[in-house]
């Protein structure tokens, strides 16, 4: 009997104790739970409710929009459609500043991320010399590549990109996406999307490539018409890109004069900056560790002046007597009141064959250059101007608001390009209406 009554009693406090562990198991998960999901709460509190750094509550970008821009089911404005918010037809409202360039808002998708478009092209190339994949294309690889090196990834989200072929635009599908790239082409259906009788994209002027294709063409949209054309055809680029949601309004109403702001302003030189040397204005578009690269705002003395390339080579030579290189870094340069300023720097000058890259397999060293193709392009005018790039024999590449070449013993513009050091900046902020002006 005493035997019995000793189990009994071990047995109930070993219950005891299996119950007590269970109760402090217990307590510690609860706690765990409070704690882990305490702190998730804590986090898209912040995330969804933002605040300056002075503690004032601030906007998520997609919220601003969406509260200063009223839905609209006809015309132009924004549009609702199956909980993505839509920009479409001619709108003023949809203007945002990002890595120092001006975009236009495309959409809001439904996790608050915001896709935007470049409102000017940075570039006129060919889409490939042969036609491909989208992913695949030579134009996908420079917006990837040269483009995505002058961005803030940390703002951004990958984005999608439909992949089936385009046969019929009345009948698109988008059974199979990627989403590995931080920058793409706008497609034949964002295109369309963006759409009333106009589109705030392009003027009916412009011609830019879509990132879609058929099996022996790809599609590009002229004016607001779409028509699909031999890849090894040169078009507008404009880069499409899409922000995070917990992106956040720091100023800015949407309007061109008064875009959104989302990073906080810093006085640095980057690709897009105006700059303002004695009474010309520039725009940069290289910034590398010793030099900046600068292309004057416009044409030289607003295309009066205009020079032949060379008279026997497409090559651009410093050298040369009679050569558009020649009077550059002669004339030109010993004109300009800031001349001491000016670095010499590598110019590239390789023919444009398959690649954008070809143009790095040969150099010159100037002060004064010009664009080459593979340069990104700011400030483009309706004026042809030469290129540093060869074509054919006889011929050199040119540009406006379209590629072209032109004979090297023709008289064409002139849009020269600087190289100056890393400069610090005195005043300014960097735009076409405040540019900076530096110390020195």
């Amino acid at each position: 009997m005493t035997n019995e009554n000793s189990n009994k009693k071990r047995r109930l406090k070993k219950g005891k104790l299996v119950q007590f562990i269970f109760c402090i198991c217990s307590l510690l998960l609860f706690l765990f739970c409070v704690i882990f999901y305490g702190l998730r709460l804590i986090k898209y509190y912040k995330i969804y409710n933002p605040k300056s750094e002075s503690g004032e509550s601030v906007d998520l970008l997609a919220t601003r929009i969406t509260k200063d821009a009223s839905v609209v089911y006809d015309g132009d404005g924004l549009y609702r459609i199956n909980g993505t918010y839509l920009f479409k037809g001619e709108v003023e409202n949809n203007y945002l500043t990002y890595a120092g360039m001006t975009w236009r808002i495309v959409k809001i998708g439904a996790d608050n991320s915001v896709e935007i478009v470049l409102d000017e092209p940075i570039n006129n190339l060919m889409w490939n010399k042969t036609i491909t994949e989208y992913k695949n294309s030579d134009v996908h690889k420079y917006l990837n590549d040269v483009f995505l090196k002058t961005l803030n990834k940390d703002l951004l989200v990958p984005s999608n990109i439909c992949t089936d072929t385009v046969t019929d635009i009345t009948k698109i599908t988008c059974t199979t996406t990627e989403k590995e790239y931080f920058v793409k082409l706008m497609s034949v259906t964002d295109y369309l999307n963006t759409k009333v009788k106009k589109t705030f994209v392009n003027t009916k002027e412009d011609s830019l490539w879509l990132s879609d294709r058929n099996k022996t063409k790809a599609w590009y949209a002229s004016g607001t018409h779409i028509s699909s054309y031999d890849p090894k055809e040169s078009f507008l680029v404009k880069p499409v890109v899409t922000l995070n949601a917990q992106n956040t309004v720091l100023g800015g109403k949407g309007t061109k004069e008064s875009p959104y702001q989302i990073e906080k302003e810093k006085k640095n030189i980057k690709p897009g900056s105006y700059v303002k040397l004695g009474t010309d204005t520039y725009i940069a578009y290289e910034v590398n560790k010793d030099n900046v690269k600068l292309i004057l705002d416009g044409l030289y003395k607003e295309g009066a002046t205009k020079y032949r390339f060379d008279r026997t080579s497409n090559v651009f030579s410093v050298t040369k007597e009679g050569s558009l290189g020649y009077y550059l870094n002669t004339t030109f340069y010993n004109s300009l009141a800031y001349k001491n300023l000016l670095v010499e720097a590598s110019w590239y000058t390789g023919s444009y064959k398959t690649s954008y890259k070809d143009i790095n397999e040969s150099k010159v060293m100037a002060k004064v250059g010009l664009y080459n193709i593979a340069d990104l392009k700011f400030g483009l005018v309706d004026t042809d101007s030469y290129l540093l790039t060869p074509g054919l024999t006889g011929t050199t590449y040119t540009l406006g608001r379209k590629m072209g070449t032109s004979k090297i013993t023709n008289t064409e513009a002139i849009r020269p390009a600087i190289a100056i050091s890393v400069p610090k900046i005195k005043t300014g902020n960097g735009t076409s209406s405040s540019p900076y002006e530096l110390e020195g």
